[in-house]
């Protein structure tokens, strides 16, 4: 299979229930940020790379117009690894490394699920 750069790729079927069975594992209590989705596959390694985040969030009008909103998400980390078909390998990073660290803090999971 080759790399999906395509931004309007649709995801395999088994991606898709993948991606919704976290996502439920994800809370966010302010009800501010909608969840996004980026996916990847790297043939050269055989693998998918699929991120889940938090839509950026702007107030839009009064006072504090243009703000940019931080969600205050709560993952149910048991929930996300009852994802994979086996418990994955699991990283967290607790902020960023330098600038151009795009990720900063996150969570990391590694294994197979659904097959994949």
């Amino acid at each position: 299979m080759t790399p999906i750069n395509d931004s309007t790729a649709i995801p395999p079927p088994w991606m898709r229930w993948f991606v919704s069975d976290v996502s439920r594992s994800i809370t966010d209590y302010q009800a501010v940020a909608p969840l996004g989705c980026h996916f990847y596959f790297d043939s050269d390694r055989s693998v998918w790379e699929i991120t889940l985040f938090a839509s950026a969030t702007e107030i839009v009008g009064g006072p504090r117009d243009g703000c940019k909103i931080e969600g205050d998400l709560h993952v149910n980390l048991g929930q996300v690894i009852g994802a994979f078909d086996e418990p994955p390998t699991s990283w967290w990073q607790s902020e960023r490394y330098s600038e151009s660290d795009d990720l900063g803090s996150h969570i990391s999971f590694e294994g197979i699920a659904r097959g994949y």
